[in-house]
């Protein structure tokens, strides 16, 4: 509790198994809320730093807001136990919500999710 270390368990092969299974929708829930909680690296001049703060999407980050943007305050870890694919798509589904406050932040999004079929997307699945 003093370090304020969460455990947030997702079976994601059990789920997958499922009929009604969508693994990305509950990931991308659990990343939202990882991102919201640890905040995200924004940097901006500080003249936009004044209307970030007030607006309610970013207002939900909770980072250490400053003159020039946020700073990162937390760390999230992931593991699966079996297998490295896993690892790597829940990886992906933070960097994707991470990407998009940042995206959102810069302005070039309306809000911040970013939707699978954008070029955005697919720039970050190159990195990947």
């Amino acid at each position: 509790a003093e370090h304020k270390i969460q455990y947030i368990g997702f079976d994601m092969a059990s789920v997958n198994k499922r009929k009604d299974a969508d693994v990305m929708l509950r990931l991308n829930r659990i990343a939202k809320y990882c991102i919201k909680q640890t905040g995200c690296y924004l940097s901006v001049q500080p003249s936009q730093a004044q209307y970030l703060l007030k607006d309610s999407e970013l207002q939900t980050l909770k980072g250490m807001w400053g003159p020039t943007g946020c700073k990162q305050t937390g760390v999230v870890r992931t593991n699966c136990v079996d297998c490295l694919d896993r690892t790597n798509t829940a990886q992906f589904a933070l960097g994707r919500c991470a990407l998009a406050y940042q995206l959102y932040a810069m302005g070039v999004l309306e809000s911040p999710h970013l939707d699978f079929d954008t070029d955005c997307m697919k720039m970050l699945e190159e990195l990947y």
